[in-house]
C-alpha cells in the first residue's frame, strides 16, 4: 500500500511538472526577441556525417536573419564533435551556414568543445568573460528551436548566465515528438537536480 501511495504521488508530481513545463515551452516560444544584444549564442544539434539537419539549419537560417537585423551583434555557434565518426564540430557547421547566409567572419566566435547543453553555456560564458570587464553589463540572447528554449534557459541558468532565449522555428513533421520529449525530460532533469541538492 506504501508503495502504491509513492507511485501515485510520484505520477502526479511528474504530471504536474510536465504541464507546467508544456506551457512554459509554449510561452518561451513566442517569447519576443531581444533588439540589439551583444552576443547572440546559438546552440549546436548533432550532425550525422558532417551533415546538417533540417532542424539545426533553420536555427541558422534563424540566427543569420536576426544578426542581419541586428548589426552589432557578436555571434557565438556553440557545439563540439558529439557524434562518433564526426570531424566537424556542431559549431563550425553553424559558422560556415551562417557565413554562407552573408555573416561576416569577424562577427563570429566558435566554441567548439561542448558536448552538452550545459558546456555550451558554461564555454560561451568564459569566452564572454575573456572580452569585457562586467558581464553583467552584456546583454546575450541564445537562439535554439521552438521547442527547447525553456530547458535551456533552466540550464543556462544553472550555469551562472543571464541570457534570453530566442525560438527559432522547428520542422512541423517533428513538433509534436519533440515537444513531448521537452515535457518527459524537464521534470527527470528537475527530479535529479533536487535530488543532488540532498
Amino acid at each position: 500500500m506504501k508503495n502504491i501511495f509513492k507511485t501515485i504521488i510520484t505520477t502526479s508530481a511528474i504530471g504536474s511538472l510536465s504541464l507546467a513545463a508544456y506551457f512554459k515551452i509554449a510561452e518561451n516560444a513566442c517569447r519576443n526577441q531581444m533588439v540589439n544584444p551583444d552576443y547572440l549564442i546559438i546552440l549546436g544539434y548533432g550532425l550525422k556525417d558532417d551533415k546538417v539537419a533540417d532542424i539545426l539549419q533553420m536555427r541558422i537560417d534563424a540566427a543569420a536573419d536576426f544578426l542581419k537585423n541586428n548589426p552589432d551583434t557578436v555571434a557565438i555557434p556553440t557545439g563540439g564533435k558529439t557524434h562518433p565518426g564526426q570531424t566537424l564540430s556542431e559549431a563550425q557547421a553553424i559558422k560556415n551556414g551562417l557565413m554562407d547566409k552573408g555573416i561576416p567572419e569577424e562577427r563570429i566566435i566558435l566554441e567548439d568543445q561542448a558536448k552538452t547543453t550545459v558546456e555550451n553555456f558554461i564555454n560561451c560564458k568564459s569566452i564572454i568573460l575573456k572580452r569585457c570587464t562586467n558581464i553583467n553589463t552584456e546583454r546575450i540572447a541564445f537562439m535554439t528551436s521552438d521547442f527547447h528554449v525553456f530547458r535551456s534557459s533552466v540550464i543556462c541558468k544553472q550555469a551562472g548566465l543571464d541570457a534570453v532565449g530566442l525560438p527559432a522555428p522547428s520542422p512541423e513533421k517533428d513538433y509534436k515528438k519533440n515537444v513531448i520529449r521537452e515535457f518527459l525530460v524537464f521534470p527527470i532533469m528537475y527530479i535529479e537536480k533536487m535530488k543532488g541538492n540532498k
